[in-house]
């Protein structure tokens, strides 16, 4: 199975509950967002919704400081965990 047919059997199973008639419509509160910086207020309301609406996938967020150096660390765990040894 190729990464691309995992990834659209994932998108599958997440709808499978959904309507096939239901329409798709934006969300708006991203777009206001987007827009409006105090629409969701400060950054870390934002992530945390983030971080909310990906859970339903199943993913896994890691929040670190905004520094080169906290994110080397978490990118670098984040492959030790998934076993990775190269990315490109």
């Amino acid at each position: 199975m190729s990464a691309r047919d995992e990834v659209l059997g994932r998108v599958r199973a997440a709808l499978r509950d959904v309507p096939a008639a239901e329409p798709a419509a934006p969300d708006r509160t991203w777009a206001a967002a987007a827009d409006d910086d105090d629409a969701l207020g400060d950054a870390g309301a934002r992530a945390a919704l983030f971080a909310e609406r990906v859970a339903e996938y199943h993913a896994t967020v890691t929040r670190c400081a905004m520094d080169d150096d906290a994110i080397a660390v978490a990118v670098g765990a984040a492959l030790a965990r998934h076993g990775a040894s190269r990315v490109a």
